[in-house]
């Protein structure tokens, strides 16, 4: 049954129990949108960007790409993108139901055969030009409605209405553009906080700065590279030189800088004075600046690109962590623009009735990390029922010993008496040598549990031999036959019934060593 119906159902006892609440038409709408905005200007049809760097410049949006002409912010651009799609993509259904799940493995059938890494690096644009816009072709795959083919479109043929509906400018529409078709154009826009402006915030409007001043520099480099780096020739002319001497005189000094030579009359003093500099002036130090910037802009952190002669393992982990988490928001943007479009095209043409499921990006687990989390966490344990046996052994213990334990282990912990031995049989005969006389009776505990279990394994092995013979299969085939029912096996409960053992096993074997301590300090 799906979903809508029995959502239904739940309105229907609702309204049986209380009376129905009337619904203000204002509440079911925006009421400060894009058509009351004083901030945007209303020239057209269209709306134009809010972006003062683009307005001021009198450039559109085309004057982002420069930015990439420079290294290092198009570097870091790209370790940021490529972070991204370097990680694995999962569809997650929305619920449990059978309808979502299906919705899941069909939407994960229809982007296994799309360029989906492409696809996201192309949604990644907005991340420097604040928005990105593709184009998508739909076609009949059988019964099924799927995208064969998703176009990026360049941001300087989009612009956006009233709606912020994209529209593309035609040369018959270069003004306010043509309306997209439904279902076809996916708009992906990156730091909307204030939802202002269609066209998003993307970093190059910071980062623009950063190039133009990187840029700009270079001509005063060279100017101080000629103040600095070579003498200055001064000549001293005798009182009373004629203007047109002067002049020639000091178009001789300005050739001496250019060609290394010149010519001066005779009785004319020429020396060379150089420029004093206190501290360190390089053009090098002035473009790092720009470039740790741009590195702090776009990846939050300054590490992975300028390591220089600071770093640290510490300081390596906490700067990954900040690039990390930036990378998790971008992972986090991507999937709410795609589930709002294209999936959610995906389930109305060919599931309607289920909710559309999320594609999800999500950062590799870090295994050391892990372990070295469990590992404290068992330490953190062991140091806890230690502390509770020595209270125990000096007289303190609390009322319910297995609720103590079961509250340290954070799973229920059963305490068994243990059974002595048979009369006549040796201790520890046959058994490894940490395994007491007590550990015989859990092992029975244990066998007796987890009998039905194999009960039911054994008895799916036996399903699966008469379906062989009943095939025709031959013993060779017997393998390949295990292989196929093996998920079927399900091993959870005995793996959690093997965990509560062992758990047991090791708090007895503790419980008697105190045991035996105590009986040897009584007098």
């Amino acid at each position: 049954m799906s979903k809508k119906p029995r959502r239904k159902a739940v309105v229907n006892m609702a309204e049986a129990q209380e009376p129905r609440k009337n619904l203000p038409a204002a509440s079911r709408a925006l009421f400060a949108h894009a058509r009351n905005d004083i901030n945007i200007p209303h020239y057209s049809g269209a709306l134009r960007p809010t972006d003062d760097v683009l307005i001021q410049r009198g450039k559109g949006i085309e004057l982002y790409r420069e930015v990439l002409r420079d290294g290092r912010a198009f570097t870091t651009l790209q370790k940021r993108k490529r972070a991204l799609i370097a990680r694995e993509w999962t569809v997650k259904a929305a619920s449990e139901e059978a309808v979502d799940m299906r919705a899941a493995e069909l939407v994960d059938r229809i982007f296994t055969r799309l360029p989906f890494d492409q696809i996201t690096l192309n949604m990644l644009d907005a991340t420097l030009m604040g928005f990105s816009v593709q184009d998508t072709v739909w076609d009949r795959d059988g019964f099924e409605i799927v995208p064969t083919k998703i176009q990026k479109i360049d941001q300087t043929r989009v612009v956006f209405d009233i709606d912020w509906k994209p529209r593309l400018l035609t040369r018959q529409h270069m003004l306010d553009g043509e309306p997209w078709p439904e279902r076809k154009a996916i708009v992906h826009r990156f730091d909307q906080d204030d939802a202002s402006d269609p066209y998003g915030f993307g970093l190059g409007r910071i980062l623009f700065w950063h190039t133009l001043f990187k840029r700009e520099g270079v001509a005063f480099w060279l100017k101080a590279l000629e103040r600095f780096a070579m003498p200055l020739p001064v000549a001293k002319y005798p009182v009373g030189t004629l203007p047109a001497d002067q002049n020639r005189l000091l178009d001789a000094l300005a050739g001496a800088i250019a060609g290394g030579a010149m010519a001066v009359p005779a009785g004319t003093e020429v020396m060379f004075a150089q420029a004093a500099l206190s501290g360190t002036l390089t053009h090098e130090s002035w473009c790092r600046y720009w470039d740790e910037q741009t590195a702090e802009t776009v990846l939050g952190e300054t590490l992975t690109t300028n390591v220089g002669g600071n770093g640290s393992r510490a300081a390596a982990e906490v700067h990954r962590d900040t690039k990390d988490e930036l990378i998790d928001g971008d992972a986090d943007l991507v999937s709410a623009t795609l589930q709002d479009s294209v999936v959610r095209w995906i389930c109305e043409y060919n599931i309607p009735d289920a909710h559309p499921p999320s594609i999800q990006r999500l950062r590799p687990s870090n295994v050391k990390a892990e372990e070295e989390a469990k590992t404290a966490r068992a330490q953190r344990r062991a140091a806890d029922i230690n502390t509770l046996f020595k209270m125990q052994s000096n007289g303190f213990a609390p009322e319910n010993m297995a609720e103590a334990l079961t509250e340290i282990m954070e799973r229920p912990i059963v305490v068994c008496t243990p059974v002595p031995p048979p009369s006549g049989s040796k201790p520890n005969a046959g058994s490894p040598s940490f395994a007491g006389p007590d550990q015989r009776p859990l092992l029975d505990q244990l066998i007796d549990a987890s009998a039905p279990m194999r009960a039911a394994w054994i008895e799916r092995i036996r399903e699966a031999m008469d379906d062989l013979i009943a095939r025709g299969g031959s013993l060779a085939d017997l393998p390949d036959a295990l292989l196929e029912i093996y998920p079927d096996l399900d091993t959870a409960e005995l793996g959690a019934l093997l965990g509560d053992a062992f758990a047991l096993a090791d708090l007895q074997g503790r419980a008697s060593v105190i045991d035996d301590i105590g009986d040897g300090d009584a007098p």
